[in-house]
C-alpha cells in the first residue's frame, strides 16, 4: 500500500485544484488590473510630453512583471498554514500531500501565469487601439512575441520552485526569508568554486591574488551548458530536487 505522501486521486486533486481557484480569483483580478493599470499611466503620460508615443505592453514587460508576479504568488501558496487555525483546516483536508502539493503547483506555475499572460497581451492590444480613436498621434508598439515568452516559462517554473519550497519550510515572511537564503547559497557557491579554483591552480596565485595574468580557462558554464537538452535536464534536476523537498517538508508539518 503506498504511503499518504504518494497517492493520488484525480477526483480529490481536481476538488483541490477547483478550491485554489476560488481561494485565488479574487485577488487574481485584482494584481492584474493593478499591473497593467500601472503600465497605462505612463501611456497616458506620454499624450502630454511627447511627439513619440511608445506602447508599454510588450514581451520584455510581460516576462519582467510575470516573473516577479510568479514569484510572489509561489512564496505565498502556502500562507494560509501560517496561523494556527488556518494550518490545521489546511492539512485536515482529506488529500494526499502529493495532491496538496501538485494543486497549489498547478495554480501558481500553470493557471495563474497563463492566465495573466492572456489578460497582460489583450489588454495591452485592445487598449492602445481604444486609446487611439480620442488622438491623431500615433502609438509605436513592438507587439508581442509568444515564443520568447513560453521560453522564459521553464526558467519561471524553476524559480518558483524555490519559492513553493520557502513557502512550506518558513510560511511567514516566506519571499524576504527565501530570497535571502538564495543570496546567502549563491554567495557560499561563490566562495566555494573560489576556493577549488585557488586550490587548484595554486601556482598561479601569491596569496588571494592571480600573479600569472597569462591563466586562461577554456570551459565555461555556457559551453557546459550550451545544448538546449543541457539546459533544461540541468534545470529539471533541480527543479525536481526542490519540489521534492518541499513535498517531505509539507509532510513533516504537524496540525
Amino acid at each position: 500500500m503506498k504511503p499518504n505522501i504518494l497517492i493520488f486521486n484525480n477526483k480529490r486533486f481536481l476538488h483541490l485544484v477547483k478550491r485554489e481557484w476560488n481561494h485565488h480569483k479574487s485577488t487574481m483580478l485584482i494584481v492584474f488590473t493593478s499591473i497593467t493599470g500601472g503600465f497605462l499611466i505612463p501611456l497616458l503620460l506620454q499624450f502630454f510630453g511627447s511627439s513619440n508615443i511608445e506602447n508599454p505592453f510588450n514581451t520584455q514587460t510581460l516576462i519582467s512583471s510575470l516573473t516577479i508576479m510568479s514569484v510572489i504568488f509561489a512564496s505565498l501558496s502556502f500562507a494560509e498554514t501560517i496561523k494556527t487555525s488556518g494550518r490545521q483546516n489546511y492539512l485536515s483536508i482529506p488529500a494526499s500531500h502529493l495532491e496538496k502539493l501538485s494543486s497549489k503547483w498547478i495554480m501558481t506555475a500553470l493557471i495563474i501565469p497563463l492566465a495573466y499572460i492572456l489578460f497582460f497581451i489583450l489588454f495591452g492590444t485592445i487598449v492602445p487601439v481604444i486609446i487611439q480613436f480620442f488622438t491623431t498621434q500615433e502609438i509605436r508598439s513592438e507587439g508581442f512575441s509568444i515564443s520568447t515568452i513560453l521560453q522564459f516559462l521553464p526558467a519561471i517554473y524553476l524559480a518558483q520552485s524555490v519559492f513553493i519550497l520557502g513557502s512550506v519550510w518558513k510560511p511567514k515572511y516566506s519571499l524576504i526569508k527565501t530570497s535571502f537564503a538564495v543570496l546567502l547559497t549563491l554567495f557560499a557557491i561563490g566562495i566555494f568554486a573560489f576556493l577549488v579554483f585557488r586550490i587548484s591552480f595554486n601556482e598561479y596565485f601569491e596569496g588571494m591574488v592571480i600573479s600569472d595574468h597569462n591563466l586562461h580557462i577554456d570551459v565555461t558554464i555556457d559551453e557546459l551548458l550550451k545544448t538546449k537538452f543541457s539546459r533544461y535536464t540541468a534545470g529539471f534536476i533541480l527543479f525536481l530536487t526542490f519540489m521534492t523537498s518541499a513535498l517531505f517538508k509539507l509532510r513533516e508539518k504537524e496540525l
